[in-house]
């Protein structure tokens, strides 16, 4: 948990697996591990009040076509870079977002 960025930590606690998992782990923890499950908790209920565990993506596979990114895996790359640039707080609109797709585009 503590080497996963703001994306990874999110994306995992998205998970409704997770939670199960840390009231498995907490049996047999060290005290290292009850840390670490500490904050993971605290990570969720922090970003969960603030509705940004799993937030609306900010641009869709068709905002990308009308920006001009051709059709093909770019779209799904894009994607991925924008939404992982969402989870880990580097963007929070959508024009902004349009402005790293243009920004990695040029790249």
């Amino acid at each position: 948990y503590a080497s996963l960025d703001k994306a990874g930590r999110k994306t995992l606690l998205a998970s409704s697996h997770t939670f199960a998992a840390i009231a498995t782990l907490r049996l047999e923890a060290d005290d290292e591990l009850l840390n670490l499950l500490d904050q993971a908790e605290e990570d969720e209920k922090f970003w969960d009040e603030k509705g940004m565990i799993d937030p609306p993506p900010l641009i869709t596979g068709e905002d990308l076509l009308r920006a001009g990114v051709p059709p093909g895996p770019s779209i799904g790359m894009f994607l991925d870079r924008i939404r992982k640039a969402q989870l880990n707080e580097e963007i929070s609109d959508r024009e902004t977002a349009l402005e790293l797709v243009k920004k990695l585009r040029l790249h």
